[in-house]
């Protein structure tokens, strides 16, 4: 083991910050521990410096920022900002991921580092795709989590600070949050070396580390290195040190192989292609060193000799967790009833849930008209900012779909033209027989509208490769189109029938494709039966707003499937970087939709889930309607 001080001439010195501050403004969040967070954050803001910068960013199911921008750290804006803090009020359901990739988003100028303060109570259902997207996203930055809460999910936040470079608090929503605040801003407040690389030995975690005045870096390494090097960059200056470590009359043999067990652990969740490779690994280290694994645990063995010759029971009283219900039985916890287990029917309801139509929730056979509604609701969280339903949970959401009355896109945002707020309605009427029947009806009317449908909308960004190479092997792919060259991951994720990756590949003639790498799960023939289908329907389409899928392959652990190539991001990317709706770029991408879903209709192919997340958009706006499933 090793404890790495920075030298004296850096103590007085040091790297900027840029902090950033996400906030957790879901309903879980209800009362005093949305209180306690609030006093966390002001009191981390207060703790800036002059030269700092900062962003404020809350969540639900949405987003809200106090500036798009980072803010100079100075006596105005920190006071700007601490108005803003002190009127944040709970609204809706807990989706992370948005939050997280907002305050990861850009990049960190070379003399300044990147902080991101991160404050929930860790309630949430993706914690894996979380995880990979810190890892992924992070770069420079580093991620620190304080959960406030008497549950709180600490399995989630520490993996999340641990990928993240960073360390994580927990504490209870009546703690001494102020005292907190100032540890931590003690340990990360300000920042001397960042990127620092240990060599001499297997590191017990990966990754550089970044040390900062109040706290050293302590690394651990296998085996008994004579000299250590490290280096670091402090702004523009690399810092170099070596070290000899010193002798301990104990081991650390344990505590090293529980820092590399979760490394490990981690890794598995962000390349899950490399799951299988390191389990025996993963399980021989737990073995040797008797520690708990995901593959490995305790048996506790009763040896003693008394029996009871009648069995009994033994009630043992436990407190509930502060501030939660006292109620018969259930406590705070939601129970549906036996219907609601019957609100679907298995395998009929498929899709993003915001997304989708009565007739998918109830399980009922879908047509055109489907397709219609969820383009329409896609539009009008588009055009408004907000979702047309929402709830705390899935039953929830699912009965506001079938049941609530969807609010009129112009009394939302009352910049909406009338017909365009008139056809949105249309489009996502209850039952299909008071829809629009087909697009070519939805198109008629919006030409109603005095608007030049030809105006290109401004400019996207690229999507950003991650060049994160994965072996998976393309011979598959080499059948199908001959010499293939994987240059990078664009993305991946998980689908409902398996981890996916897609890559940009190129052909030897230098024509790009995108190829999807599909893990197969237990749904091989319907994804063998779907994918078909849609390679006879779309490779022989001549629609360009329809992106087709050109030929499917599959080796015995993963489906290839060839799909065209364009330069671009998601919609729901686009839109995410608005700060406010723009009318008529959306109005653009609308009209491009319903000419591409019109003539997919025409030849007999169901999109079945359309969202913001299954179009994509060119650079100079022009769009394309991907993953069609029917």
């Amino acid at each position: 083991m090793a404890i790495l001080q920075a030298p004296p001439d850096l103590k007085s010195k040091g790297l900027s910050r840029d902090a950033v501050y996400v906030i957790d403004i879901s309903g879980s969040m209800q009362g005093i521990k949305l209180d306690a967070a609030k006093r966390a954050l002001a009191k981390s803001l207060r703790g800036l410096r002059s030269d700092d910068r900062f962003l404020l960013i809350a969540f639900d199911t949405g987003l809200l920022r106090y500036r798009d921008d980072f803010q100079v750290a100075t006596w105005l804006n920190v006071k700007k900002a601490l108005w803003w803090i002190s009127n944040l009020q709970v609204r809706g359901g807990t989706e992370m991921l948005p939050a997280i990739q907002i305050a990861l988003m850009g990049e960190t100028p070379a003399a300044r580092l990147r902080t991101v303060l991160f404050i929930t109570d860790g309630q949430a259902s993706n914690e894996d795709e979380l995880v990979a997207t810190v890892a992924k996203r992070r770069k420079r930055a580093r991620f620190f989590c304080l959960g406030i809460d008497t549950a709180v999910n600490s399995a989630l936040l520490q993996k999340l600070s641990r990928v993240g470079g960073g360390t994580c608090e927990l504490t209870g929503p009546q703690g001494n949050i102020e005292a907190l605040v100032s540890k931590i801003e003690e340990r990360f407040g300000h920042p001397l070396i960042d990127d620092v690389i240990v060599e001499g030995g297997e590191l017990g975690a990966e990754g550089g580390k970044a040390l900062f005045k109040g706290r050293p870096v302590t690394v651990l390494l296998k085996g008994s290195p004579e000299l250590i090097q490290c280096r670091g960059q402090a702004g523009e200056r690399t810092i170099s040190m070596e070290t000899r470590p010193a002798k301990v009359p104990f081991s650390l043999g344990p505590l090293w192989a529980k820092r590399r067990i979760a490394s490990l652990q981690d890794r598995q969740i962000i390349r899950p292609f490399e799951r299988e490779r390191l389990r025996p690994v993963i399980t021989k280290m737990a073995l040797e060193h008797s520690l708990l694994s995901l593959y490995t645990a305790f048996v506790a063995v009763d040896e003693s000799s008394e029996v009871l010759k009648t069995p009994h029971s033994v009630i043992q009283p436990v407190e509930a967790p502060e501030l939660w219900s006292q109620g018969s039985g259930s406590g705070s916890f939601y129970q549906p009833r036996v219907e609601d287990a019957k609100l679907t029917r298995d395998g009929a309801c498929i899709g993003t849930p915001y997304y989708l139509a009565p007739e998918q929730v109830q399980g009922l056979k879908i047509d055109q008209r489907t397709d219609i509604f969820c383009l329409g609701l896609s539009f009008y969280t588009i055009l408004t900012g907000r979702r047309g339903f929402d709830a705390k949970n899935t039953v929830g959401l699912f009965r506001a779909i079938i049941n609530e009355k969807l609010k009129s896109p112009r009394k939302v945002n009352s910049a909406i033209p009338k017909i365009v707020s008139n056809v949105i309605l249309k489009m996502t009427y209850k039952k299909p027989k008071h829809r629009f029947q087909n697009c070519e009806e939805v198109l008629k009317a919006l030409h109603k509208l005095p608007f030049d449908w030809g105006h290109p909308p401004q400019s996207c960004s690229e999507i950003r490769s991650q060049r994160d190479p994965v072996n998976v092997g393309n011979d598959p792919i080499r059948e199908l189109i001959g010499v293939t060259v994987f240059d990078c991951v664009i993305e991946s994720f998980y689908d409902r029938d398996g981890y996916c990756w897609i890559f940009e590949a190129k052909h030897v003639s230098g024509k790009r494709y995108f190829i999807d790498v599909m893990a197969k799960g237990g749904q091989v023939d319907r994804m063998r039966q779907r994918m078909a289908a849609a390679v006879g329907l779309t490779s022989k389409m001549e629609e360009a707003h329809v992106m087709r899928v050109l030929a499917l392959a599959e080796s015995a652990a993963h489906f290839f499937i060839l799909r065209d190539y364009m330069a671009g991001e998601t919609l729901q990317d686009r839109t995410r970087s608005w700060v406010t709706p723009q009318i008529d770029e959306s109005l653009i991408y609308l009209h491009q939709a319903l000419l591409g879903l019109s003539e997919a209709h025409k030849s007999g192919l169901l999109h079945g889930q359309i969202s913001p997340a299954h179009m994509l958009v060119s650079k100079t706006g022009f769009l394309k309607l991907t993953d069609f499933k029917f």
